[in-house]
Parts: C-alpha cells; structure tokens; sequence
C-alpha cells in the first residue's frame, strides 16, 4: 500500500523555517563542526526560524554521553543556543521502530556479515526471502537500486538526492539499534525545512531523501555545504585527530570559522553575541568559497587577512 503523507508528521511540520545541528558525541567540536553549525545557525536565522541541536547517538558502539554533553556546551559558549530543548535519538527507539513497521513490505532480515557485504560493496541479495522475524538479524530495505537524482551537488543549489543507485540498506542492526539513515531520515522529514550539512554526506543524503519518501514525510530543502580539510585533503573528524575547539577563545574561533567561510567581521566587532549577529546579517551560503582554504591550527584571520571571499560557487 502506498503510504501518503503522514498524519502525525503534518502536525510537527510549520510553516516556520526549521534547521538544525546534529552531531554524533563522538569526540569533542573542531573548526569543521563550527563551520557546519554556524552556516546552519544563520541561514535558518535570517529566516527569522528555529535552530535546533539534536544528538545523532543511535550508535550504542560510538560516542559517549560526555562527548554529548561537551558538543552542547560548546555550541552555547559559541552563541548558538537552541530554540527548543536538545534532542537525543537514542531516546526514540519506540518511533523509529514504528517507521520500520511501516516499512515492512519492502524490508527483509538479513544474516550476511559487514566483511561479506563491505567487500562486494553492494550488497548482493542472499536474504531476500526472510521475511518474518529472525533473532540475531539486521533489518534492510529493498531499494531495488532505486535511482536518486540531484538537480546538482553545488551549494548554492537545492538538492534532491544524488547521481547514483541507491543499495539495500539497513534500518536496524543486528544489535538492535537503529541506523543513522533511517533515524536522521525521520527526524529531519518529521521537523526540519531546511539541513545544512557538509559535501560528504551527498551520497548520504540520497538515502535519506528515498527513506522520507516510501514514508510520506516532508523533505526538506539541502544544503551541503564544503567541508573544512587537512592539506592532505582528509576531512577534519575525531578519528582523524581534529584538534578540539578551546571553549575559552570563543570569539577567536567564531572569526576563524567565518574566516574560512569566506566572511570577514569588521574588527571592531570583538563579542561572541556581536559576531553571531554579523554573521546572520552576512553570511549567506549562496557565497559560500567552492573549496575552503585547507585547516591551520593557529588564528588565520591574524596571519592571513583577507578582504574577499575567494571563488563563490556558480
């Protein structure tokens, strides 16, 4: 049965620009997750709309409460307060698992191991035919490769996906958590018009899009935006040993993050709240740099002043 629009979504979705930071507590906020955060909290802010945190902690092997807890700290020393009260995924198990009921005609139980399915890539369609419940067994949806297409993978355009097939994947560990997909999928579908995220979630997005569709949820319009790298073209992440943001320098990083960003608040404006303010006045993700100047560890905007931004996207 083909699912229409769903109820209980209309009433949580507003005609009030909705956008959102959503991190997985993995590890403590680095200048990426600051660029992120604040492209997010401005675009939605010159919207006059809600900016939201929620906790991407569906994961039950990664990231810690602690991590959770520093991330939101953070973000306020940053001037970046929440419009409503921070949210956690891994509280939300009865809802996703309810989506997954709806779901149920086109998932099966999977038995096949990571190393299996992680070596052929794609996945190969050994468990097509289990149907019912299997203890001990992920939960995938049956994309039959489902093609996602974007209108284009700038960030100065809205996108709907991406330019490539869409595998089966999984809605439900093994273990019984929840995936990334399906649960960010809900969430935004369900509350956000708008989710600003870097350029490598592009493939990621694609998933989602699909998800929010076979349910009947708003889609909200994507920005992705690029993403802060080392010079040797890694992108900053915890595990790449990002250095972590210092919370008492909070105006210096704000400067740097803009810096990056390709905005440059006049000196005279030294306060956490005064660069905030700026920044919803002048950054603008239509004039976001194509690439950003790779990550230094120091105060760029003392080393390296810059009057323009480089070259906007077209």
């Amino acid at each position: 049965m083909k699912l229409g629009r769903d109820n209980w979504a209309a009433d949580h979705v507003s005609d009030l620009a909705t956008g959102r930071f959503a991190p997985s507590p993995t590890g403590p906020m680095h200048m990426g997750h600051l660029i992120t955060a604040l492209s997010s909290y401005c675009s939605v802010k010159q919207k006059m709309g809600k900016w939201l945190i929620r906790i991407d902690d569906v994961d039950s092997d990664r990231g810690s409460t602690e991590s959770g807890n520093l991330i939101i700290e953070t973000l306020r020393t940053h001037g970046m307060i929440p419009d409503n009260e921070v949210t956690y995924q891994s509280i939300q198990g009865a809802k996703y698992r309810y989506r997954i009921k709806q779901l149920e005609s086109q998932t099966f139980y999977c038995s096949c191991p990571r190393r299996e399915t992680s070596a052929h890539q794609t996945y190969m369609g050994k468990c097509y035919q289990k149907k019912g419940y299997q203890a001990g067994h992920s939960i995938r949806l049956r994309s039959h490769k489902t093609i996602m297409v974007s209108v284009s993978s700038s960030n100065t355009e809205v996108e709907d996906g991406i330019t490539e097939s869409v595998d089966d994947f999984i809605l439900q560990r093994k273990n019984g958590d929840i995936s990334y997909h399906l649960a960010s999928a809900i969430d935004d579908g369900e509350q956000m018009t708008e989710v600003v995220r870097g350029d490598d979630l592009l493939t990621t997005t694609g998933y989602q899009i699909l998800l929010m569709k076979k349910l009947g949820l708003s889609i909200p319009n994507y920005t992705h935006i690029p993403c802060l790298r080392f010079k040797t073209g890694e992108k900053l992440s915890s595990q790449n040993m990002a250095p972590a943001l210092a919370n008492d320098r909070p105006a210096a990083n704000l400067r740097n993050a803009l810096w990056y960003l390709g905005a440059i608040p006049p000196t005279n404006i030294q306060s956490v709240s005064g660069i905030i303010k700026w920044g919803i006045g002048n950054l603008f993700l239509s004039k976001l740099p194509e690439i950003l100047v790779p990550f230094q560890n120091y105060d760029v905007t003392d080393v390296h002043p810059r009057t323009q931004t480089i070259k906007h996207s077209v």
